[in-house]
């Protein structure tokens, strides 16, 4: 099923995924479309480098049905545009079908369809008498002209025997066929027969084995180790991805009157985490203050070092960018000033977890909710 993406949902997933404003967002994306029709508009085609090309093509005017009414239509003559990948953005989307092989598929004969010879036999011309030419009687004989048919019923079964021909040879392909299968079939038999008697020679005269020294210490039995299929490196790292979700994810049941804080609080001992919960299920629960009662969702496991550095930071502008977008979709909305006051309350968290998280990602928070944050950590936390 293919996915319908407006210049609006593409302003709010730019938001998603950076923290910008939506109008910034939203200009972004009409800048950009802009710049694709203007690159069009001066050449056939205009390249995104490691995106993809728009092409253009001329198509001719011509005529039509209109689809409701059925009535042809005169169709102006315009230019068509046109949208390839490029190779790593296809190779990319058709990684999930790369095991698959192409398979060849047996040609099937068209069929012939013999149709019947239809005369047009022109109004009879009255023609005055002329002598016969000796040339022309000459002719006539070399085409094999017969006063009683005519050259038209002529022409006809020379038609049909050559029809006829054709089908003897068609006739004749199948034999030859037949006579290949079956010299290849001999000469497979043949083969096998050889290699059954070189393996039945080899049986017959088995090796001698060097008979044990008798020692006083028992022998200890030696595992053998069994040879592991080989199994492609794709499959290998689909699996690993499986496992690791089964691994990384907890299946939990939101009780009555529970938050994302409690249960940050029950699961890991620090309420401070919880946009590690948000971030793992914004995609289906997108407001950060509502997960509703006996709901599943999933408590990712807590990563350490770096990882885990990169995983707290990345989960709390996760949980800042979902305040500020609830914000936009409803801006008449009475709890948007909590909304924003709880952003705030988020940055805090962030720099509790990891100090210099806020300097570190300056770039992607608003001034002012940065100065705030710095503030409530200084005078409540240190």
């Amino acid at each position: 099923m293919s996915e319908f993406l407006t210049p609006s949902g593409l302003a709010v997933r730019l938001v998603e995924r950076t923290g910008i404003k939506l109008e910034t967002a939203k200009n972004f994306s009409t800048i950009f479309f802009t710049i694709v029709r203007k690159g069009l508009k001066d050449s056939e085609s205009f390249s995104v480098y490691n995106f993809g090309t728009f092409k253009k093509t001329w198509i001719e005017a011509t005529v039509g049905l209109n689809p409701s009414t059925g009535e042809k239509i005169n169709i102006p003559a315009h230019w068509r545009i046109k949208f390839v990948p490029c190779a790593a953005v296809a190779k990319r989307i058709n990684r999930p079908y790369a095991h698959l092989k192409a398979k060849e598929l047996p040609e099937d004969e068209p069929e012939v369809v013999e149709e019947e010879p239809v005369s047009v036999m022109p109004d009879p011309i009255v023609q005055e008498e002329e002598e016969d030419d000796p040339a022309e009687e000459e002719f006539k004989k070399s085409i094999g002209y017969d006063p009683n048919k005519g050259l038209l019923k002529r022409a006809i079964e020379l038609s049909e025997k050559e029809d006829d021909d054709e089908d003897e040879i068609q006739e004749k392909k199948p034999v030859k066929l037949f006579v290949i299968l079956g010299l290849g079939i001999l000469f497979l038999v043949l083969l096998l027969s050889l290699l059954l008697k070189a393996c039945s020679g080899v049986s017959k005269k088995p090796a001698k084995r060097p008979e044990a020294k008798k020692t006083e210490q028992p022998v200890e039995n030696i595992p053998v180790q069994e040879e592991k299929p080989e199994v492609s490196e794709e499959l290998e790292v689909e699996k690993q991805e499986e496992i690791e979700a089964a691994l990384l994810f907890e299946s939990y049941s939101v009780p009555t009157g529970s938050d994302y804080h409690t249960i940050a609080e029950e699961k890991y001992g620090n309420r401070h985490l919880w946009p590690v919960l948000y971030a793992a299920n914004k995609s289906v629960k997108p407001d950060p203050d509502l997960i509703g009662a006996y709901n599943k969702i999933k408590i990712p496991s807590l990563l350490t070092g770096e990882e885990g550095k990169r995983q707290i930071e990345d989960s709390v502008m996760a949980a800042y960018n979902g305040y500020l977008l609830m914000c936009e979709k409803q801006p008449e909305s009475s709890r948007n000033k909590e909304r924003e006051r709880l952003a705030i309350r988020v940055l805090v968290s962030g720099e509790l977890l990891s100090p210099g998280f806020i300097d570190s990602h300056s770039k992607r928070i608003l001034p002012e909710y940065a100065k705030m944050a710095k503030n409530i950590v200084k005078n409540q936390y240190m």
